[in-house]
């Protein structure tokens, strides 16, 4: 009787602390989630809107809403084809609900926004654990350029101006989620499917940055085909699918556009939006090609750059040749390297399209976390956690003080 009476009380303290951890883990998500809300949505429409992009933006929503084809955007008259269209049809729908004004044309980005926040924190829980996830997502609170204009260089689009940027990083994002999914549940090709569908609403929100998950996940395949068992004709068919899906979505309006507008849709769109700004450095915007590096080390933009830096070096040192098999890891990495390669080696330097790579690297950093909190090293554990924990609160809070001086 005694033993059963000790085996009894000891059960029901594993079961009181099991039920103390998730209630921890459910407070900690409420306290994260009013955080995101707070800091997407507080007095987001006090701010005027800036000079050039969201005035324009504003313009568009408003001129396409009053013409006789809405879903033909326009602006000053004209046709408006140096942009994909899908965030000016999101927001259409958005002043539909709340009338014209700052809060509606700045709702898509940041709901957008909010949903990053939240997608990055669901990512880095499922693919490593639920403190990476928690960190992944504070990192990105604590990122000043996601929320706050910068004073003296030109920085003005974040997760609560009316851009585009917010919803195309959704789309790779939820791209993203979809392949690590498709892997890891027997190449489920409902998640193929779904994320072919994701990368073209990517593309048609802000255009070829969404395809840079694709490219590392196929890359991934083919170098992994022996230890995943994949034969090249099956990489192949699972790229067709994908690449069917992302031309279904994207080619109707591309095509449309072109019947309409003939040589200019090909002059303004492809020379000028897509080619012009990788090639040559439109409206004087130009930098070195270390420009978004130096923006990385600057806490002011980022989190930190050096805890970045530190968590890359850590994980290599780590894993070394198994980070090559690793899916989870590689494509954080992989992502966060080809997405700040393309962007570097664009001749048109603005510091927005620093923006896409936040939630990788945020991933990163809570991987590392994470490794950190479980090496048997106590006092580095105790340093490197402290240090990161420390960063964390004041940049969050620093970027919470100035949120509310809007």
């Amino acid at each position: 009787m005694k033993l059963k009476h000790i085996i009894s009380t000891f059960n029901s303290s594993q079961l009181f602390f099991s039920m103390g951890k998730k209630c921890l883990k459910v407070a900690l998500f409420i306290l994260f989630s009013t955080l995101v809300a707070f800091f997407c949505f507080y007095k987001l429409s006090t701010p005027s809107l800036e000079r050039w992009d969201e005035h324009t933006n504003y313009k568009v929503v408003e001129e396409s809403l009053r013409s006789t084809d809405p879903l033909e955007l326009k602006y000053e008259g004209e046709p408006f084809l140096e942009k994909t269209p899908l965030w000016y049809w999101a927001s259409m729908v958005s002043v539909q609900i709340f009338g014209l004004n700052n809060f509606s044309i700045r709702f898509i980005s940041a709901i957008s926004g909010s949903a990053v926040i939240l997608l990055t924190f669901y990512i880095g829980w499922k693919m490593f654990s639920y403190k990476a996830g928690l960190i992944s997502g504070m990192v990105l609170l604590a990122t000043r350029q996601l929320f706050v204009k910068h004073t003296e260089i030109f920085a003005t689009h974040t997760f609560r101006s009316a851009n585009l940027d917010s919803l195309q990083i959704l789309f790779m994002l939820i791209t993203f989620i979809l392949f690590y999914k498709f892997y890891k549940n027997k190449r489920c090709l409902g998640y193929l499917f779904a994320a072919g569908i994701s990368t073209g609403l990517g593309f048609l929100t802000k255009g070829p940055l969404s395809l840079v998950p694709p490219i590392v996940f196929f890359t991934f395949l083919t170098t992994n085909r022996n230890s995943l068992k994949l034969k090249p004709f099956q990489i192949m068919r699972f790229f067709t699918l994908h690449f069917s899906l992302f031309i279904i979505v994207t080619l109707p309006w591309h095509i449309w556009m072109f019947v309409i507008n003939g040589n200019e849709f090909v002059t303004q769109y492809f020379i000028y939006h897509i080619l012009g700004r990788g090639l040559t450095a439109l409206e004087g915007h130009q930098e070195s090609v270390f420009y978004y590096v130096k923006l990385l080390f600057r806490k002011d933009f980022f989190f930190s750059g050096e805890i970045l830096l530190a968590s890359v070096i850590f994980l290599i040192l780590k894993y070394k040749r198994k980070i090559f098999v690793d899916f989870s890891l590689l494509s954080c990495l992989a992502v966060c390297c080809l997405l700040l390669l393309t962007v570097s080696l664009a001749q048109t330097k603005l510091a927005w399209y620093l923006l896409p790579i936040y939630p990788f690297a945020a991933l990163l950093i809570g991987k590392f976390f994470h490794d950190i909190w479980n090496v048997k090293n106590k006092l580095l554990r105790i340093i490197v956690i402290s240090i990161v924990i420390l960063t964390l609160g004041s940049q969050t809070f620093s970027n919470l003080y100035i949120i509310l001086q809007l």
